[in-house]
């Protein structure tokens, strides 16, 4: 698909972020689904202070780090590295991964070499202790990403 492709009316309104002067809308917006986890709608991120978003990407990012860790013990063309805030992960068979904290905006992004870049926020799930990295624009999590791409599983200690 190219950038500029004409949408159905419908994909336009679902748009509402910004001003659509004609019916032609980005690839990216185009891609939009609804927002989802588990049977919930999300829209927007949990509000969280600084310290609590600390705590649950640090936590994550390091059960990511252990599990990628884990597969290059199994496969040592497998390459990981935890450097300056950054995990980068090659993975001979899907190419290079980049992980890290965005604080200003309390988002972890993910570069993947297969579904591209993503920036993912934290929603908790009303009336649980935990929650869940998700990419807003579709709803998915970096959990499932992760797992779907590289097969990994990420233990999500510290984020209860």
């Amino acid at each position: 698909m190219a950038i500029g492709r004409e949408v159905p009316r419908e994909v336009a309104r679902q748009c509402s972020r910004q001003t659509i002067s004609s019916a032609l809308v980005p690839m990216a917006l185009e891609q939009s689904r609804g927002y989802a986890v588990g049977d919930e709608s999300v829209k927007e991120p949990t509000a969280i202070s600084v310290e609590r978003y600390h705590e649950v990407a640090d936590a994550y990012l390091e059960g990511v780090q252990q599990s990628l860790e884990e597969l290059s013990e199994a496969d040592e063309s497998v390459d990981v590295e935890f450097s300056a805030g950054v995990l980068t992960a090659v993975i001979p068979s899907a190419g290079t991964y980049v992980i890290n904290k965005q604080p200003p905006n309390k988002q972890i992004w993910l570069s993947s070499p297969v579904s591209g870049p993503k920036r993912y926020d934290y929603v908790s799930s009303e009336g649980t202790a935990g929650g869940e990295w998700v990419y807003l624009r579709d709803g998915s999590t970096m959990t499932n990403l992760l797992k779907e791409e590289i097969d990994i599983t990420v233990d999500k200690h510290g984020d209860e």
